[in-house]
């Protein structure tokens, strides 16, 4: 199995671990292998109209890393609601962070398939 097929299949696995409705899991690609993972999960703060802060899985995953190593990583992430595959490509904060970071690509989940696109 490639890694990017392997990555996919992690990513659906970590995302049931988040604790939202909308559930997304990330899987970082580094040298042909995964070298972390994270799920968006709550983080305990509210903001004033009563909505809570949750940590988006991009973050949650580089957070398990030694960030001088992720130039040139692909991330994976997928999404669901209710067992049904959702959207999950990253948001434009999280995309600039990647930028930052040196991600080359990402892999992310839509209702009907999966795309790449490359990180600029």
């Amino acid at each position: 199995m490639r890694i990017e097929e392997h990555a996919k299949d992690v990513a659906k696995a970590t995302a049931r671990k988040s604790d939202m409705i909308f559930q997304h899991g990330a899987v970082i690609i580094q040298g042909g292998r995964v070298i972390a993972t994270g799920c968006n999960y709550k983080n305990g703060y509210r903001w004033g109209n009563g909505n809570i802060f949750s940590v988006h899985a991009e973050i949650d995953a580089i957070e398990g890393t030694e960030i001088r190593g992720l130039r040139g990583a692909t991330l994976v992430i997928y999404a669901e609601s209710h067992g049904r595959q959702k959207l999950s490509r990253p948001c434009p904060n999280c995309l600039h962070i990647l930028r930052k970071l040196g991600f080359r690509r990402v892999i992310f989940s839509t209702p009907s398939e999966w795309r790449k696109e490359t990180i600029k």
